[in-house]
């Protein structure tokens, strides 16, 4: 019953979540990006991803850092150095395992 319970405030949690995630991106004026991932839990996002044996259901842990770098590298690229990249300036689909939703 606890179990239920909990599940049930997480659900709500994260429904909470998306939705002031999608309000701050529809109410900024400035550029926004979000990058997501399908496939992939926690863990993926730093380096404990890659000492863990991974399940075969999931995303390869190493594509996800390399997609995550690709993102990261021309971010920075842009805003700091003032040099274009495509990842950012058109929605590519250059990864299937990733969406790239900019505004």
């Amino acid at each position: 019953e606890d179990m239920g319970r909990d599940y049930q405030v997480y659900l709500l949690w994260q429904k909470l979540k998306k939705y002031r995630s999608k309000m701050f991106f529809n109410i900024t004026k400035n550029t926004n990006y979000i990058l997501t991932f399908s496939g992939t839990t926690h863990g993926y996002f730093n380096d404990m991803g890659l000492l863990k044996p991974q399940s075969e259901k999931l995303m390869d842990v190493k594509l996800c850092h390399k997609i995550l770098n690709e993102y990261t590298l021309a971010f920075f690229n842009k805003y700091l150095k003032n040099i274009d990249s495509d990842l950012l300036s058109k929605s590519p689909d250059k990864y299937k395992e990733a969406k790239f939703i900019k505004k």
